[in-house]
This record gives C-alpha cells, sequence and structure tokens, in this order.
C-alpha cells in the first residue's frame, strides 16, 4: 500500500474513483483507507471474510480435458461442507449528479 499512496498516478486514480464514485463501491479503496483500517475490528473483519469469501459468492471455472464427474466429485467433498448463503453482492448505479 506504500507504493501506491507514493505514487502520483495511483493517487490520480483513486481521486478519480472517488468523485466519480463517491456513492458505491467503485468510490472506495479495495484495500481500504490505511488511516482507516486500524479502527477496524477482528470481530468486523471476520464477518466480511465470512460473508463475502464464502463458496455461496463464487464463481468457479474450469479447464482442461480431466474428467468432469472426477472434477465434480472433488468439488463436492469440499465445498458440500459449506451450508448456502444469500450473499447479496450487486453494486448499484452511482445516482446521477444533481449538478456538473
Amino acid at each position: 500500500m506504500k507504493g501506491n499512496y507514493s505514487s502520483p498516478d495511483s493517487m490520480l486514480r483513486e481521486l478519480s474513483q472517488q468523485s466519480l464514485y463517491p456513492d458505491i463501491t467503485y468510490g472506495l479503496d479495495s484495500g481500504g483507507d490505511p488511516k482507516h483500517i486500524p479502527d477496524l475490528t477482528h470481530a468486523q473483519f471476520k464477518a466480511f471474510h465470512q460473508r463475502h469469501y464464502h463458496p455461496s459468492n463464487a464463481k468457479l471455472f474450469f479447464y482442461g480435458d480431466d474428467d468432469p464427474n472426477e472434477r465434480l466429485r472433488l468439488l463436492d467433498a469440499y465445498l458440500g461442507a459449506f451450508g448456502r448463503i444469500d450473499v447479496d453482492a450487486t453494486v448499484p448505479l452511482q445516482p446521477p449528479f444533481r449538478r456538473p
């Protein structure tokens, strides 16, 4: 993060994103604002991770000529241990600006 925050190009990109998308996810720093990271509690971090890094929120892609049935068997052996949760990961549209 130090490298990102010491690069003028990176800072311009961050500020542009924040200006264009002030009300939605795209206006936030994906790694978190370093000034506010110490305010994050372990419980908040863990809850976020459990929700957004859950297999219910995963997209799996396959490539290769291996046996599809074996591939699915292996996935079921691993993912079958997880219960399904509803994860709303949609990003709304940025509301229009009232004026330039």
